[in-house]
């Protein structure tokens, strides 16, 4: 994947009062709020986020499953999640 994410297997990170995405050598996100507390279902899927990006980059690039409209609507999810719209 030739992207500017965050290099590493990204993992949920959780204690009794602290959330985080990570990799091995750093951390990506606190997912704690203001007032302590966290959401461990976002904290989920913004871990998968990245994944996610890598299947739908798959599907496109091998033109499997996805066909008009829906591969333009994939070609720009893509590229919001690129920071290009």
């Amino acid at each position: 994947m030739n992207t500017k994410f965050t290099k590493g297997e990204w993992k949920l990170a959780e204690g009794k009062t602290y959330c985080a995405i990570r990799t091995e050598e750093s951390i990506i996100t606190d997912m704690r709020t203001a007032n302590g507390i966290y959401n461990k279902h976002d904290a989920q899927l913004i871990t998968t986020a990245k994944y996610m990006y890598a299947m739908l980059k798959k599907l496109i690039d091998e033109s499997r499953l996805v066909y008009g409209e829906d591969y333009d609507d994939v070609e720009d999810l893509l590229a919001k999640a690129r920071g290009e719209l």
